[in-house]
């Protein structure tokens, strides 16, 4: 996940005499003039780490599922 850095820019704000063009295009990658991304996403091992937990939560609600429809619980 990246998020947006919002800095400061010391130019002047653009006047209507400014023939700058503005592009439109769909691609998520695309790097926009002045403006800074930070990654956010987690390393591999707190990933692995979520997985694992995730996993054994799931298990554990399977067997709790499984063990009320048999009665044992």
């Amino acid at each position: 996940m990246r998020v947006i850095v919002y800095t400061q820019n010391d130019a002047a704000a653009p006047t209507a005499d400014d023939k700058s063009t503005v592009v439109a295009t769909s691609n998520p990658e695309a790097e926009v003039q002045g403006i800074e991304y930070i990654n956010m996403a987690n390393g591999w091992v707190t990933a692995t780490l979520g997985w694992l937990i995730w996993f054994l939560i799931a298990g554990l609600n399977v067997y709790l599922i499984i063990m009320l429809i048999l009665g044992k619980s």
